[in-house]
């Protein structure tokens, strides 16, 4: 079938694509601090770092940086030249009580820290690409609904892998990532728990579903889209997904956890209840896990900067 043939090809582009960023991001070094990417104002410069040796304070304004006006960092699809390596400088205008001064920045080590983040995120986003290559090239891929489980975890796992390294480099491609994993995938993983496990059921019952599906989709891009064109920048665009995303794959866990609770009341075969029970405990412990982080960043904002980075994707 033509989709056989394709899944594989594809399945393969999207390793290459994981692979590629976690090879371009491995050397590429925090620079020490942590500013708003709508004003350029400096939040925090971390001691020890390269920012922190060069003078930079918090409260100051980034004006320039990369060579640019801070205005088109976020406007850039590229956002280039990058520090890449180690010893690359960073020229840097900062603003402070009215004066002007140039900093030069020179990339240092990745902190080990950093460096086990990008460790967690690309091994996540392996995870999930060998989920849907095992899924996908099965030898029971023949059943469409494999193949499209099969689809769901390998872009998963593509988009996971891409992430990493776009919000490094290009604020306008995260936008776009972040925005397909929130109104394309996640949607379909809530979809998928309808046929997956694997299991008899009603064939009206999934067309009903694949219509309420792609309805659900072109109603979310219909509205969607223009209101994030309508935005005034790319850097709003970018942290409103950012504060979105965790509350969508709530939304998305507790769904799929009901879904198959209700397939459970109504499937016999045991081996398939087994699936079940299993998947199931999966989707309502993450749903568990990120409330759990969603309500410690609501009540206490001051502590949320203590959970490490990529505390609720490893937990996922």
């Amino acid at each position: 079938m033509i989709r056989d043939r394709l899944f594989q090809p594809a399945a393969l582009l999207l390793l290459a694509i994981i692979l590629g960023a976690m090879a371009l991001i491995w050397p590429l070094p925090n620079l020490g601090f942590d500013a708003d990417i709508s004003t350029g104002g400096v939040l925090e410069v971390l001691p020890g770092t390269t920012a922190f040796d060069a003078g930079m304070l918090p409260g100051d304004r980034i004006t320039h940086i990369y060579g640019y006006p801070w205005e088109q960092v976020n406007t850039r699809l590229l956002l280039l030249p990058l520090p890449w390596r180690e010893g690359t400088p960073t020229p840097v205008v900062i603003e402070r009580e009215g004066c002007t001064f140039n900093l030069v920045l020179i990339a240092g080590a990745p902190s080990l820290p950093l460096q086990a983040e990008r460790v967690i995120r690309g091994l996540i986003a392996l995870i999930c690409w060998a989920t849907g290559f095992l899924l996908g090239t099965s030898p029971r891929a023949t059943d469409v609904r494999l193949r499209r489980t099969g689809w769901f975890w390998a872009l998963l796992g593509g988009s996971l892998g891409l992430y990493v390294l776009t919000k490094n480099a290009s604020y306008i491609i995260t936008v776009g990532v972040v925005w397909f994993q929130c109104t394309v995938l996640a949607p379909f993983s809530v979809a998928m728990q309808f046929w997956y496990p694997l299991r008899p059921g009603s064939g009206a019952l999934q067309q009903r579903m694949w219509r309420y599906l792609f309805i659900t989709l072109g109603v979310i891009q219909a509205i969607g889209i223009p209101l994030l064109l309508a935005l005034p920048t790319t850097a709003i665009r970018f942290e409103i997904l950012h504060d979105a995303v965790r509350m969508i794959f709530l939304v998305s866990f507790g769904l799929s956890g009901l879904v198959l609770w209700r397939a459970y009341a109504t499937t016999d075969v045991a081996h398939i209840r087994r699936q079940i029970r299993l998947i199931g405990a999966a989707c309502m412990l993450t749903f568990i896990w990120a409330l759990v982080l969603l309500l410690l960043q609501i009540a206490a904002p001051t502590l949320a900067h203590l959970v490490p980075p990529a505390t609720f994707p490893l937990g996922v």
